[in-house]
């Protein structure tokens, strides 16, 4: 617990200095100017998707991090809830923003 304090007080120095470098002396810190290294097995490499049709949030699903569209699509014409919504209609566009969301706007045909 101790760390991840002096780690949170390294990283608020450039807005705080004053309290920053108050609390890393009161934690008897000695590289105050040091930044924290990045421990890389905590990046997440799962995202959540959201899958929307006609601008409604209609499922939600995790996936890898940084897939292309095709991938995308794939998996949720596949395994997703949505796929109810998709099936027998027209696809006029579909608006896809990287490890955010994936849009299909569809038509009655």
């Amino acid at each position: 617990m101790k760390e991840n304090i002096i780690n949170i007080m390294k990283l608020m120095i450039p807005f705080a200095p004053h309290l920053s470098h108050e609390c890393l002396e009161l934690f008897d810190c000695k590289t105050v100017n040091n930044w924290p290294l990045i421990n890389k097995r905590n990046i997440l490499k799962d995202i959540k998707l959201a899958i929307q049709v006609n601008g409604r949030t209609r499922d939600i699903i995790t996936i890898k991090k940084d897939l292309v569209e095709k991938e995308i699509s794939q998996i949720v014409l596949k395994q997703s809830k949505a796929k109810k919504y998709i099936e027998n209609k027209k696809i006029i566009k579909t608006i896809f923003v990287q490890n955010k969301i994936i849009n299909y706007i569809l038509t009655d045909k």
